[in-house]
């Protein structure tokens, strides 16, 4: 999936069409639902997630910042600003927990 030319580019323009700030609030919901809807918005996310992080560590410095394979640079910093700020609620909000790592 990763290397489908544009899955990417538009599984990320749906999701900044979700609703406004990018969908944020809507997977931030999600989070707290248990419907079935909830689970398909955060696996459509994770899906994002899963394939834009295969497709960026593999990306060289050329790839990613001349050639702008599959996203423009602009697309990445709103993505990333995107996670940053999903990430930061789920924990402010107490939506993730750390746990200790056995020793």
């Amino acid at each position: 999936l990763t290397y489908l030319d544009d899955l990417l580019p538009k599984l990320w323009a749906f999701i900044c069409e979700l609703r406004p700030h990018r969908g944020l609030k809507l997977f931030l919901e999600c989070l707290n639902n248990e419907t079935e809807e909830s689970k398909q918005h955060l696996s459509m996310l994770m899906l994002f997630c899963d394939c834009s992080w295969h497709l960026i560590t593999i990306l060289d410095d050329i790839e990613g910042y001349e050639e702008q394979i599959s996203f423009k640079l602009e697309e990445l910093v709103t993505i990333s600003s995107f996670l940053n700020s999903f990430v930061f609620k789920m924990i402010w909000d107490g939506n993730i927990y750390f746990t200790e790592t056995p020793k």
